[in-house]
């Protein structure tokens, strides 16, 4: 989390339950601060895999995914949830992005914005479209901090079910000696992910 050295783990899930090569995968990450009082910020990061169908076997629902240089390949079953599978050829180029989005804010107590539940978007293709889906996911959750050592920059935060976490603060996180005990942490976690096939270009 950003208070707790703003890294985090994108949880990345495809479609088809496969790994690509390491010279297929694009990882992007960014870390905005925001102006105010308190540690606050935004950290993003898009993750991007390519792979080819190399071959597929519609009747028992396999395939076989090779990176785009040819050098790798796996067979993986295709899960019951993928539509329209009759429409992925040999030589389709399969496209995963998940963007991950991960906002904190600390607040006084009373001003942090009431969390809301869970929630989650799923769109799937169209009949006679190639496969793909789209799927948002998003949860909120406010924090108390209970507890606070400056000198050793650590937090002990009190969920909403009485979970009790003890957090390290990393140098970056600025405004530090401004939390105070009392104080709310505000967290918006998002994660979208877009799984595409499409028929690969003519070169």
């Amino acid at each position: 989390m950003i208070i707790r050295s703003l890294v985090y783990t994108a949880a990345l899930v495809v479609a088809f339950n496969a790994a690509a090569a390491d010279e297929d995968v694009s990882v992007t990450q960014s870390i905005v601060k925001k102006e105010g009082e308190k540690p606050a910020g935004v950290a993003t990061q898009t993750i991007t895999i390519k792979a080819i169908v190399d071959s597929i076997d519609q009747k028992n629902r396999t395939a076989v995914l090779r990176s785009t240089d040819g050098k790798t390949s796996q067979t993986i079953n295709i899960s019951p949830d993928v539509k329209n599978l009759d429409q992925v050829k040999k030589g389709d180029e399969v496209t995963v992005e998940q963007v991950e989005t991960l906002a904190i804010e600390v607040m006084p107590k009373g001003e942090a914005p009431s969390a809301k539940a869970a929630a989650k978007y799923v769109e799937v293709a169209k009949p006679g479209e190639k496969p793909r889906r789209t799927e948002l996911q998003m949860s909120e959750l406010i924090a108390t901090v209970t507890s606070i050592d400056y000198k050793e920059r650590t937090l002990t935060l009190t969920g909403p079910e009485g979970r009790i976490q003890k957090l390290k603060v990393g140098p970056e996180a600025t405004r530090f000696d401004k939390v105070k005990k009392g104080d709310e942490v505000f967290v918006q976690h998002t994660i979208a992910t877009a799984i595409s096939v499409q028929k690969a270009e003519k070169k």
